[in-house]
């Protein structure tokens, strides 16, 4: 029996400057959609987008924190 094994390999790391790029490339895409946008982590809201906070009629100081 011949058998194949493929090994993961340990994924690339990133530069410091690359992430933080990353990072606001994803909070302007967040901020600019049409569609009111949250990230939950750990049970409570880390993130809410503009169009979210305005949908649900609180501020980003009433939600981030809180548990849905």
């Amino acid at each position: 029996m011949v058998t194949k094994s493929a090994s993961i390999g340990k994924p690339a790391k990133l530069s410091k400057a690359s992430l933080t790029r990353s990072g606001e490339l994803a909070q302007s895409l967040m901020r600019s959609a049409r569609t009111g946008m949250h990230i939950v982590q750990d049970g409570k809201f880390v993130y809410v987008s503009p169009l979210f906070q305005k949908l649900s009629g609180c501020t980003e100081e009433q939600l981030l924190g809180h548990i849905p």
